[in-house]
């Protein structure tokens, strides 16, 4: 028995079967969406926090069964701050996923220039929960970035310079191994503080409370659709009643929901 796996719009075209063979035939979703809410972002932060790293494993098969399909990364936020800021942050996020699965690692030493807005910007505490994520490898170092440097043949100094961190991020972005297909497209856009979830984190809140630090809301969203992505997306950001973001969720079958529960503390001296 034959497995065909085809779209909606391709049922009304020809398929090609070998006569005296069984098939089964199974019509694919138009869009599928994979997210994961709870501890993904700090608060002010786009850097995708160490325990969402191993769910990202989980796209592969989304690749294999849809290699050509258009990818819309949707960042979130909490309705801690303003609006407008909440706007340019869900982006950002956005973004970051996106630099992530493609492991452009320059997307992400630019959050540590000092251009970027002071409690945005990345640092000692980004640095830290990337050595933490990473095998330590075999060495006599105490300190965990003189480990880090000695086990990747490094200059062994104990300060994470422009080297060591352009290292430590190209082997946090390995660790999902994520990348997509260059078949992929990728869009990215960005809801802000506009689509809260309610205490279940599965529904939207229609009576959300304002400035409420809400870890389910600090989330990111992967929608797989086959053909254009319907309805386009407004713009970089959907505005408070945007129809589009709740369209998507309709339309899309669910593939893969995470709430992310409380991680261990890590604590690394640096």
């Amino acid at each position: 028995m034959k497995l065909i796996t085809r779209s909606p719009d391709e049922l009304g075209k020809s398929i090609p079967l070998d006569e005296g063979e069984r098939y089964v035939i199974v019509v694919r979703p138009r869009a599928v969406v994979f997210r994961f809410s709870g501890l993904v972002f700090d608060t002010n932060k786009n850097f995708i926090l160490p325990g969402c790293i191993p769910l990202l494993k989980s796209l592969k098969p989304i690749y294999e069964q849809r290699p050509d399909n258009k990818l819309l990364i949707v960042g979130h936020t909490d309705t801690s701050g303003e609006p407008d800021y909440n706007d340019e942050l869900s982006l950002e996020r956005a973004r970051a996923v996106e630099a992530y699965l493609n492991q452009d690692d320059g997307a992400w030493l630019a959050r540590y220039q000092t251009s970027v807005q002071e409690k945005k910007r990345w640092g000692e505490l980004e640095d830290r929960q990337m050595i933490g994520a990473l095998p330590r490898g075999e060495t006599d170092e105490e300190d965990p970035v003189r480990a880090f440097q000695a086990t990747r043949s490094l200059k062994v100094d104990g300060i994470i310079g422009n080297q060591t961190r352009t290292a430590l991020i190209k082997e946090y972005m390995l660790l999902g191994d994520a990348k997509p297909p260059a078949t992929v497209t990728i869009t990215v856009h960005g809801c802000g503080e506009n689509f809260p979830l309610d205490d279940s984190g599965l529904e939207l809140d229609p009576d959300p409370a304002d400035d409420a630090h809400d870890p389910l809301d600090r989330r990111v969203e992967l929608y797989f659709f086959d053909g254009e992505i319907k309805p386009p997306p407004p713009g970089p950001n959907s505005k408070p009643g945007s129809k589009e973001y709740p369209e998507w969720r309709k339309l899309a079958k669910l593939v893969f929901d995470r709430a992310l529960g409380p991680l261990p503390v890590l604590k690394v001296r640096m």
